[in-house]
């Protein structure tokens, strides 16, 4: 039979307590800097659009041309096979929002992701006019589609939203301590 070592069990103990107080700091921070970005996206889109409110609940991310397949540049430019809107193949079974909204929050999602490539499968498309969590929730890692708000995710996803958005990069001094927590 193994013998316990007081001493590590007493380190899993302060860590597990660090992870819940991280959580819980980053919680707020994570809310706040997420409705934030929510904002600078609306606002973008609204000022490109000349619209005074948006809303659309039509689309979805597997028929949803991005915007810059119209008219901007791709950010996949280097690998054009990446992109739904530069890719032929796909660009067949997807069309442009029909309220010209949603393929701009697609663009903008895409550009301030930290590597381009959100991950689309957590997210709700067709509520990203209404809520934020659900443009926040691009930039977790897979397995977070259930969380319906900052509250429900866990310290890993909390990190990984910090990390992946530039914007976010931004407010955080030390993002390499971010980094080595989310890795460890």
């Amino acid at each position: 039979m193994a013998t316990s070592n007081p001493r590590e069990e007493t380190n899993w103990y302060k860590a597990v307590d660090g992870l819940r107080y991280l959580e819980k700091g980053l919680v707020c921070f994570v809310d706040n800097r997420a409705q934030n970005l929510y904002i600078k996206f609306t606002d973008v889109i609204k000022r490109n659009t000349n619209k005074t409110s948006m809303s659309c609940s039509q689309c979805k991310i597997n028929n949803l041309l991005p915007w810059h397949g119209a008219k901007a540049l791709c950010p996949h430019v280097s690998n054009p096979f990446k992109c739904t809107g530069c890719n032929v193949r796909a660009k067949k079974s997807r069309r442009h929002c029909p309220e010209n909204i949603c393929g701009r929050f697609y663009d903008l999602i895409v550009h301030d992701h930290y590597r381009n490539e959100p991950l689309w499968d957590n997210t709700d498309v067709s509520r990203w006019t209404t809520d934020y969590w659900q443009i926040a929730k691009c930039y977790l890692s897979k397995g977070y589609k259930d969380k319906e708000s900052v509250r429900h995710t866990d310290v890993g996803g909390l990190l990984s939203i910090c990390i992946n958005s530039k914007t976010i990069q931004r407010d955080i001094t030390h993002l390499c301590n971010f980094k080595e927590v989310s890795i460890s």
